[in-house]
């Protein structure tokens, strides 16, 4: 089936010309098409201790699992990532050809390779993977071309404080499904929390987040960021799409949730909007293959089906307040639906968190 994703437009609901046929298939969407659980983060590790093998992926949802696995001393990636929200870690494993050594670009690419038949929704690179940026971009662009859709988190050690070069290395892997923490924080015993490691918390808080929740001015449960932008210096790593983490009086807070997205397309640079954008599309695919596709024909009642289908779907989001409530789902006029191929257009307006208020007071 083919989509085309629109903005703006206008919802008018079914009248229900056929009630016994259109309530069988709105049951039918609703048992198929559901919102997601999106709470999945994967991530690559070096195998140095435990029960860990190279060249497997293991899906943890407890620390006992993790200490099990890969020791004790080596597990800080994961504790972050599930303390930030995360119901799962899917971990690909390796062993680097120098033990103590980041994994050369050849070994992290083919643990990456590891996770491409596993579901996960986000993908931190961690403690160590900043030199290997450019790879996880590259598979980041290979999977999206291949319909699997995930949100990547980055960061980089080398860089903090220093703003201009952390917008440098943000843009190499700049993308509407990619994200860059910018500078890292402390833990309550005054201790540095580094980006890279930081990063993986953010991942979990990304990956906790409801679907209609935004993680703009969160505060995490840090005692103190490692840098202190100043507010120009702030405002500049905004611009650029990076995620900032300021004090507001003694807590530390997220200043706002935003990836590597192309600023003038509005909505397409907020964490909210894209992962509800990745939800729609992987739902959505989800339930066509399962219960549609090679099942339903394609003959006008077909077609109506699958459309009601996708209505009801979006009806869910828009009750979450993740759509607004005017979407549009209709048989593409403009394309022959014949044979087997079936063709929709969907036109829908993401919603967005209150992020800037203006107050007019008049004396």
């Amino acid at each position: 089936m083919a989509v085309t994703v629109k903005t703006g437009g206008a919802f008018v609901k079914e009248a229900g010309d056929r009630p016994g046929l259109y309530v069988r298939f709105i049951e039918k969407a609703i048992a198929a098409i559901g919102v997601g659980a999106r709470a999945k983060v994967a991530t690559v590790k070096s195998v140095f201790s435990g029960t860990a093998v190279q060249d497997k992926v293991y899906r943890i949802t407890n620390m006992e699992q993790a200490k099990t696995l890969f020791g004790e001393a080596n597990v800080e990636d994961i504790q972050y990532i599930l303390i930030g929200g995360a119901a799962e870690v899917v971990i690909a494993t390796q062993t680097p050809a120098v033990e103590g050594q980041p994994l050369s670009t050849s070994e992290y690419t083919s643990a990456l390779e590891l996770l491409e038949t596993y579901e996960f929704h986000i993908f931190v690179g961690g403690p160590g993977a900043a030199t290997n940026a450019a790879a996880i971009n590259t598979w980041l662009q290979t999977s999206k071309g291949e319909g699997k859709s995930f949100v990547a988190v980055y960061a980089d050690n080398s860089v903090e404080g220093d703003k201009t070069a952390t917008i440098a290395k943000a843009q190499v892997v700049a993308d509407e499904y990619s994200v860059f923490v910018g500078n890292g924080v402390q833990d309550g015993n005054g201790d540095d929390v580094d980006a890279e490691l930081y990063s993986c918390y953010i991942a979990g808080l990304i990956a906790g987040a409801a679907i209609d929740g935004s993680i703009t001015f969160a505060e995490v449960p840090f005692s103190e960021v490692i840098t202190r932008f100043r507010t120009t210096e702030v405002k500049e790593l905004l611009a650029a799409g990076i995620i900032v983490t300021v004090m507001d009086g003694d807590s530390p807070k997220i200043e706002q949730g935003l990836t590597l997205g192309d600023r003038s397309a509005q909505e397409f640079n907020k964490i909210r909007t894209v992962r509800a954008k990745q939800a729609m599309i992987d739902d959505i695919n989800k339930a066509v293959n399962e219960s549609y596709v090679g099942v339903i024909t394609n003959s006008p009642d077909g077609q109506i089906a699958v459309v009601n289908a996708v209505k009801t779907y979006l009806e869910t989001l828009a009750n979450a307040n993740v759509l607004a409530a005017d979407f549009v789902v209709e048989v593409d006029p403009t394309q022959a639906s014949i044979g087997a191929e079936l063709y929709i257009n969907v036109t829908v307006r993401f919603l967005d968190s209150i992020e800037y208020v203006y107050m007019t007071v008049t004396v």
